[in-house]
């Protein structure tokens, strides 16, 4: 198993998780994936240096991918915070260690960047206690909850 920073080259096979990802969130009920769209923000966020992205390999194939944000929050703008975008692992991957794996790149890029605190998501399905269970074992407290209405 490998974790790197995804790379322009990576765009293709990177597509794909995220497209993954998007159908098994509930927000692809309501939002189509942009594959166009995606591609632009995918290259575009890889030289942005407040965004970082991950991905995971086992033999190659690309298994999961990870993103986050640096951003100085409104109340207080001189507090830089993390925030995870995504972080998926294909569901036939899971148990190879490699989720937690690309959640200890997210935790440290937030230490390595100075961030006060992490924001993680977790997505209202059917791994919502599953994902609760991981945040508070690893130290994270409940804070809001999202909600979505289309217009």
């Amino acid at each position: 198993m490998q974790i790197r920073r995804a790379v322009a080259d990576d765009l293709e096979k990177y597509r794909d998780q995220a497209r993954m990802f998007h159908s098994m969130s509930p927000i692809g009920k309501s939002i189509s994936f942009d594959e166009s769209g995606y591609s632009t923000f995918y290259l575009n966020a890889l030289k942005n240096p407040s965004i970082s992205m991950w991905l995971v390999e086992i033999n190659n194939e690309i298994i999961g991918i990870a993103g986050a944000l640096l951003y100085h929050i409104y109340f207080s703008p001189s507090t830089l915070v993390a925030q995870e975008l995504w972080w998926w692992l294909d569901p036939i991957s899971r148990g190879t260690g490699a989720g937690p794996a690309m959640f200890t790149c997210i935790e440290k890029w937030a230490v390595e960047n100075n961030a006060k605190a992490i924001f993680m998501i977790a997505l209202e399905n059917d791994r919502v206690d599953a994902m609760v269970k991981v945040y508070k074992r690893s130290g994270y407290s409940p804070m809001e909850r999202t909600f979505m209405k289309e217009v």
